[in-house]
């Protein structure tokens, strides 16, 4: 019998959402990205804060990110420093869909949230949270 994966609730509020979406705009054509900081439970994940970094990579940043692993330490050690962990990581497809691209499941660390800011045709921007369990990705759901 196959395993059943069940998604879980992202709660990101509005102005985090907002965020995202800005720093994700402005980067265009190439990828943002950013740590998610806050806490898990069983079943759900509240991000209590965005940040919002440089795209670090020497690759094509068109279509990969990277987060300098300098930023990775200043933020990690901010959230422990309030009790809260980095649980995640959020960045765009400025011209795909925001389902996690080959590249994004290669990378991704088991378990992790993720967070995808992809534009339709019309401009408008769309979120999709992912999470990496036993070799595949997870739709979770997200909510304010």
């Amino acid at each position: 019998m196959a395993k059943r994966y069940e998604s879980i609730q992202v709660m990101l509020s509005a102005s985090h959402r907002r965020s995202i979406g800005r720093a994700a705009a402005a980067a265009k054509p190439i990828e943002a990205c950013g740590l998610l900081v806050g806490t898990r439970r069983t079943g759900q994940a509240e991000i209590e804060s965005v940040t919002v970094l440089a795209n670090y990579t020497r690759r094509d940043r068109h279509s990969y990110y990277e987060i300098a692993p300098v930023d990775f330490l200043r933020v990690e050690n901010e959230a422990h420093a309030r009790n809260r962990d980095v649980i995640g990581a959020w960045h765009s497809h400025p011209h795909g869909p925001i389902l996690p691209s080959a590249t994004d499941r290669d990378l991704a660390w088991p378990d992790w949230c993720y967070v995808i800011a992809g534009f339709r045709d019309d401009g408008t921007m769309q979120l999709g949270a992912w999470r990496f369990v036993d070799n595949r990705m997870i739709e979770d759901q997200l909510s304010q």
